[in-house]
């Protein structure tokens, strides 16, 4: 929630260094997850699966 009302404020003076932070922390959490939930090749693999159940990214690729 910290993170959100940092990117509105960021974002309404258009300063990506005040959101920089936050945006790492973020992205930090969403690995350690994926680490947890495990993958074979692509760290995505382990979050696309909370959307896409069963989609892979290599297969995203071929779509895309």
């Amino acid at each position: 929630m910290l993170g959100h009302h940092a990117w509105i404020d960021a974002r309404k003076e258009s300063n990506y260094e005040k959101f920089k932070p936050w945006l790492a922390k973020m992205l930090g959490l969403r690995k350690q997850e994926a680490d947890y939930i495990g993958y074979k090749t692509v760290i995505y693999d382990a979050l696309l699966d909370k959307y896409e159940p069963h989609e892979t990214t290599e297969n995203l690729v071929r779509v895309f």
